[in-house]
């Protein structure tokens, strides 16, 4: 029995059948964090996505179950695809922003999720609004005072509406964008061109009004939705210029900005609405 005993205690197990331990040498307690804890990006380094296949900085990044898209497909529809990949009550929470200026910042509601398709349907709803509207209150006019002329409508105001629009759209973002990056801000482009775009929406509701053929009427209307288009906007910008610059330096910026932008509610009021009813030529 003796024997017995000594020969089942020097018995080795094959290394194959022996159970596996956790490995504890390759785990990293860095930062108290465990290694059973799931990876984040925060944890890893991993950069943060601005859309599939690219960093904020730029750089190619793949995504886990996600195709790459490269920069040099930028010709591509799926390219651009992500910038319109957001729900209506997104949209409409953004909007808000602009209506109704209070509760949390705009970019605060954007994040991480900045869209273009607001900033692209909101000034173009705007544009075509601006052409009817315009046409619309020359016609009432004409009516009002009982004009011999032949009314007719004015298509050129389309074309003018969308180059006024698309080319302050497309300028002063860039350019507010460049002066900030220079100052070392942090916006991105796509953070600019949104706030921007979505600002255009007081002017959905105003421009509708506009249709009285009432001079003093429409300079208060759209002197209201400038101002307060202006005010959210502002009011968007400034929490995160004051928090990286000096007064000196964000002051300036925050008061060309206002400025640019009423100067454009005053170019709607005098390009689209100067319809001008005493000096209507009226049959004798």
């Amino acid at each position: 029995m003796a024997n017995n005993t000594e020969s089942t205690e020097n018995v080795e197990v094959p290394q194959s059948e022996q159970p596996s331990l956790p490995d504890f040498q390759a785990a990293s307690f860095t930062s108290g964090a465990s290694a059973f804890e799931p990876s984040t990006p925060a944890a890893t380094g991993a950069k943060m996505e601005l859309f599939d296949g690219h960093g904020l900085d730029g750089s190619e990044v793949q995504a886990e179950g996600k195709q790459q898209v490269k920069w040099h497909h930028f010709y591509k529809p799926t390219y651009y695809q992500p910038l319109f990949d957001v729900a209506t009550s997104d949209v409409l929470n953004r909007m808000m922003c602009f209506v109704i200026p209070r509760g949390p910042n705009f970019f605060e509601r954007i994040t991480p999720n900045p869209d273009l398709y607001g900033p692209v349907w909101v000034p173009t709803t705007v544009l075509f609004l601006l052409a009817a509207v315009s046409n619309l209150a020359s016609y009432f006019a004409y009516w009002r005072v009982k004009a011999d002329d032949q009314w007719d409508y004015d298509f050129s105001k389309v074309t003018l509406a969308a180059g006024i629009i698309y080319f302050y759209l497309g300028a002063v973002p860039g350019v507010f964008w460049g002066v900030q990056r220079y100052f070392k801000v942090g916006l991105r482009p796509l953070e600019c061109y949104c706030v921007y775009g979505y600002s255009f929406t007081p002017y959905l509701f105003v421009t509708l009004f506009c249709t009285l053929p009432f001079s003093g009427l429409q300079w208060l209307l759209v002197l209201a939705a400038g101002a307060l288009s202006t005010y959210a906007l502002v009011r968007s910008l400034h929490p995160v210029l004051a928090r990286e610059l000096q007064w000196q330096k964000w002051v300036p910026m925050l008061a060309a900005v206002a400025v640019l932008h009423l100067a454009l509610a005053l170019t709607f009021k005098l390009y689209f609405f100067d319809v001008d009813v005493p000096d209507v030529k009226q049959s004798q």
